[in-house]
């Protein structure tokens, strides 16, 4: 199921059909639903099961109506017409696109908005994380939700990168909502995996922003939208994968450890794992030395770094200025997980579980923090490169407000 999962994350990526991305997409999903209800011996894998199942099925057909809008207006399935190694998009983007267009795009980002849990379509996320197994909520974490920001790009490539107004109010709209909402019911929780259900929220509004800010040409992450969303999502996958395997290292009585008070003084008696779980949150967090920190500086420099001809410039500002303030909101449910594991009251009852390889695991996620922030060219330089292809796949002969050509 896994493996599944992976390779429509990687045929997602390489889609230049309408009908192959929505499979692609699919085949991400499909694999979870099972793998979320069978995680567990419990009743509640169960009802996540169920209930991610039938979200994800409305999502899906929203998706694949959107896509029939887009084919409808582009007369093919083709995503773009390939003209001496370079795409052009078969759909007129910006005030020339259609309405037909238009809807098709709404529903799209509807249907796929599912998939990265943006308000309004996170009311799943913390049931299903709730009742999956911490390594299976692991990977909910970050799987679905790079298929969707690829499958995004993918669609706004589709029209050249040049937003309808309409569109671009929308996202922004959708980002700081996504920001506000997740943060503010993180605070709210005392389970951890409700607590990181929310908190994935808030980590699709932080990306949803670099998805706005869009492609530059020739630019490294820091003022490139798309480059600082894959260098983000990649250190968020490390670092949300992290905490998971922390709960999936200890167990309290016959389940895991779930709530703040099951991991409290395990820094006491496993002070490598706790050392291991505050970096991951560290960079959750969006402090130094950790990559979170580089993924968020480079997320809201690229919104910064919009030129003053850009429409959206001050808008994109005042989303920045958004994204600060929330990230400030959730240093406090993170600093409340680290405190509890240093300074709580220790739970007798939350014994050792899950073996050598999930502390392992955990181990490598922090360490990759560390060096992600230490040694950040590689990845910079593999998601610019992301960002040319994605260009040279959907280059028109107008300039598009994004570019800084």
């Amino acid at each position: 199921m896994i493996l599944f999962s992976l390779l429509g994350v990687l045929l997602t990526a390489s889609a230049n059909d309408w009908i192959v991305l929505y499979f692609a997409v699919e085949l991400v999903s499909i694999p979870t639903y099972v793998l979320v209800a069978l995680s567990r011996d419990d009743s509640r894998a169960s009802e996540a099961g169920i209930k991610y199942f039938f979200l994800g099925a409305l999502s899906a057909a929203l998706l694949v109506l959107g896509l029939v809008f887009l084919y409808g207006t582009a007369g093919t399935t083709t995503i773009h017409r390939l003209t001496e190694g370079v795409g052009v998009p078969l759909i007129k983007g910006g005030a020339s696109l259609s309405a037909t267009g238009l809807i098709g795009l709404i529903l799209v980002i509807a249907g796929l908005s599912f998939k990265i849990a943006a308000v309004p379509f996170h009311a799943y996320v913390a049931d299903v994380y709730e009742g999956a197994a911490a390594p299976v909520a692991g990977l909910l974490g970050f799987v679905p939700k790079f298929a969707g920001f690829i499958a995004l790009a993918k669609v706004f490539a589709a029209v050249g990168w040049s937003l309808p107004a309409e569109i671009s109010w929308l996202l922004w709209a959708m980002a700081a909502a996504t920001m506000t909402v997740g943060n503010a019911l993180a605070l709210m929780q005392r389970s951890v995996k409700r607590m990181l259900a929310y908190s994935s929220v808030a980590h699709s509004g932080y990306m949803l922003v670099a998805l706005l800010v869009g492609p530059v040409a020739g630019q490294g992450p820091m003022r490139d939208g798309v480059a600082a969303m894959l260098f983000y999502i990649a250190a968020y996958g490390a670092m949300n994968l992290g905490v998971f395997a922390l709960l999936a290292s200890f167990r309290a009585g016959t389940r895991e450890a779930e709530t703040i008070d099951e991991i409290g003084g395990l820094a006491r008696r496993w002070p490598g794992l706790a050392l291991g779980l505050a970096v991951c949150a560290f960079s959750l967090m969006g402090l130094p030395p950790t990559a979170g920190f580089l993924g968020k500086l480079y997320i809201f420099s690229s919104a910064f770094s919009l030129p003053d001809s850009h429409p959206m410039q001050s808008a994109m500002i005042v989303l920045a200025v958004i994204g600060v303030i929330n990230a400030a909101i959730g240093a406090a449910y993170y600093l409340r997980l680290v405190a509890a594991l240093y300074m709580g009251t220790e739970a007798r009852e939350t014994v050792p579980a899950g073996g050598g390889p999930v502390r392992i695991g955990l181990g490598l996620c922090a360490i990759a923090m560390v060096v992600m922030f230490a040694w950040p060219s590689r990845l910079s330089r593999e998601a610019s490169s992301a960002t040319a292809a994605l260009r040279k796949s959907a280059r028109t002969d107008t300039t598009k407000v994004t570019s800084s050509e």
